[in-house]
C-alpha cells in the first residue's frame, strides 16, 4: 500500500506540468506580478520602500531591487532558484513533496519516509507515460560539490518531447531523497531556456544539509 500512494502523489504531481506545461509555454504571460514591499533599516532608521525605490540618507544614494531568485529550503537540501517558478508544497503519508513550476522546466523534490528503489519508481513512471512514449538511459549530474547518479527518460507525448530527469540524494536520515527536473524541449531538441537559467543558479548553490 506504501507503494501505491507514493505512486499516486507523484502521479498527481507530474499530471498537470505535462499536459498544461507546454500550453502555457505556448501563450504569452500578459499579466504582471505584485511589486514586493520592503523593509528596509539604514543606522535603525526604518522605510518602507516598494521594489525598484531609490532611498536618499545622510547623503547617501539607497537602491532598493529585489533578487531575481529565492530560496529552497527544505527538506535535506537547499538552493537558489529563478523566482517566477510557482512554489506548491504537498504533504502525504510517507511523504513530503515540492514542485518550482515554471513555463517550460519544472523542479520536483521529495523525501519518503520508506526505503524507495529508484529504478522501481522510474519504472512506474515509465509504465504511466506509457513505455511506448519512453526512452531510459542512465544519468549523472554534479550540483555544486555534490555528484548525483540518476535516471534519465526521454519522453514523446501529446506530440512535445520533454526529458524527466531523477536523481537519488544521499543522506544519513534514513530517508528515501529524489529531486527531478522536467524540461519540455525547444523544436530543435534543445534545452529550453528556461532550464539553462535554472540550472545554473541551482549548480551555483545547491547545497546537502
Amino acid at each position: 500500500m506504501k507503494r501505491l500512494t507514493v505512486k499516486k502523489a507523484l502521479l498527481c504531481l507530474l499530471t498537470l506540468p505535462i499536459l498544461a506545461g507546454n500550453l502555457l509555454a505556448q501563450s504569452e504571460q500578459t499579466s504582471s506580478q505584485p511589486l514586493l514591499r520592503f523593509d528596509v533599516f539604514v543606522n535603525g532608521a526604518q522605510f518602507s520602500v516598494m521594489e525598484g525605490d531609490t532611498l536618499l540618507h545622510n547623503n547617501d544614494t539607497i537602491v532598493v531591487k529585489a533578487s531575481n531568485y529565492l530560496s529552497f529550503d527544505f527538506g535535506a537540501v537547499s538552493f537558489d532558484y529563478p523566482k517566477q517558478l510557482a512554489f506548491e508544497h504537498s504533504e502525504n503519508t510517507g511523504l513530503r513533496s515540492w514542485t518550482l513550476d515554471g513555463s517550460t522546466f519544472v523542479i520536483m523534490y521529495f523525501e519518503f519516509s520508506v526505503t524507495i528503489d529508484l529504478d522501481e519508481f522510474v519504472k512506474d513512471l515509465m509504465t504511466d507515460f506509457g513505455d511506448e512514449n519512453c526512452e531510459l538511459s542512465k544519468k549523472n549530474l554534479k550540483l555544486g560539490a555534490t555528484g548525483l547518479s540518476g535516471r534519465r527518460i526521454d519522453v514523446t507525448i501529446l506530440g512535445s518531447a520533454l526529458t524527466f530527469d531523477i536523481y537519488h540524494i544521499k543522506t544519513r536520515d534514513f530517508k528515501t531523497h529524489f529531486i527531478a527536473f522536467q524540461d519540455s524541449k525547444n523544436d530543435d531538441g534543445s534545452d529550453s531556456a528556461e532550464s539553462l537559467e535554472a540550472l545554473e543558479i541551482i549548480n551555483n548553490t545547491f547545497k546537502v544539509k
